[in-house]
């Protein structure tokens, strides 16, 4: 093998027909993989062509565990407050049932968006996906990473939704997979202010959010925006009080996004931001800027009409929105 890649070098890869020789004589033989197929694993199939199979013909992964994983036999540490160490960790229920977890029933947190007791379904299979990459590192990334990664990326456009095969694909090849939201936000809002400082024309360069987001969404926005172009639309002092007597008159019967009056106050709140900013801004210059939402505020509570103000957003100032 050395001598072959020794041949390559020396021939400075200008002959095609000596590489295609040279890749047949180190092929390995097939038997169910052709050794490297992806990038980051040699035994998983290709990501890309994994991700445009039709999704009649797509075969999801199985899972490299039981459903069940009564047989670990991970224990809670004896020096535990739990009222039993006997209870396997791996159990999300039991675990959930233990003193040491959060305790539905005594505390109630009012910033849901900070803390709360995770599903039980999630912390069980978490819990036995961190047990498989941990039994066998080597099997977990090069066996099965890749291909549960594309199954999630499938279902996740899936449940999005589309209205053809052709609008699937094109969900599909545009996902990523990201390990939480302030990470994706980062990208997104990061990447947005360098794209709009490095074009040529004077457009796109604002973003705008509600001053009821997320804490950290609004501290991305004037750190990579800078304050001039970061605009906070005040929400919280200005209309809040509008919204609140709607739905008091509505009796709550109505989320906000399905009532038109609900719906227009946060209109008028972002359409009051860009007027108030309108010395600084021209219409025309709003095409291309970032339009932050948060489906369900972090600190409020907020239902927020995504649908509507995205809508309004896009086709009256050409806005780009991320949810």
């Amino acid at each position: 093998m050395f001598e072959c890649w020794q041949i390559i070098r020396r021939q400075k890869f200008q002959q095609p027909r000596l590489l295609a020789n040279v890749s047949r004589s180190l092929s390995y033989s097939r038997i169910e993989k052709a050794g490297y197929q992806s990038i980051g694993s040699f035994h998983s199939d290709n990501v890309e062509e994994l991700i445009r199979v039709p999704e009649e013909k797509y075969i999801p992964p199985e899972l490299p565990f039981p459903e069940e994983y009564s047989q670990y036999s991970f224990r809670i540490p004896s020096s535990s407050t739990s009222p039993s160490n006997k209870r396997p960790f791996s159990n999300a229920i039991s675990f959930a049932s233990t003193s040491s977890h959060l305790n539905r029933q005594e505390w109630t947190f009012l910033n849901h968006g900070a803390f709360g007791l995770a599903l039980d379904v999630g912390l069980q299979r978490s819990h036995s996906w961190r047990m498989c990459l941990e039994s066998q590192p080597l099997q977990y990334f090069d066996r099965y990473l890749l291909n549960h990664l594309v199954y999630g990326a499938r279902r996740m456009t899936k449940f999005v939704g589309a209205r053809d095969e052709a609008g699937s694909l094109k969900l599909r090849e545009g996902i990523a997979m990201i390990g939480n939201v302030t990470a994706g936000m980062n990208a997104v809002i990061g990447g947005h202010a360098r794209c709009s400082r490095s074009d040529q024309v004077d457009h796109g360069r604002k973003v705008f959010y509600f001053d009821i987001a997320y804490g950290s969404n609004k501290k991305m926005c004037q750190s990579y925006h800078g304050r001039e172009n970061a605009i906070e639309i005040p929400f919280e002092e200005d209309f809040l009080p509008m919204l609140q007597n709607i739905q008091v008159d509505l009796g709550n019967r109505r989320m906000n996004d399905s009532d038109p009056d609900s719906a227009e106050v946060f209109l008028k709140a972002l359409e009051a931001a860009i007027y108030n900013a309108s010395n600084s801004i021209s219409k025309s210059s709003l095409e291309g800027s970032l339009l932050i939402l948060d489906h369900i505020t972090s600190n409020t509570a907020i239902h927020m009409p995504i649908s509507t103000i995205a809508k309004h957003a896009k086709e009256k100032y050409g806005m780009i929105v991320a949810v």
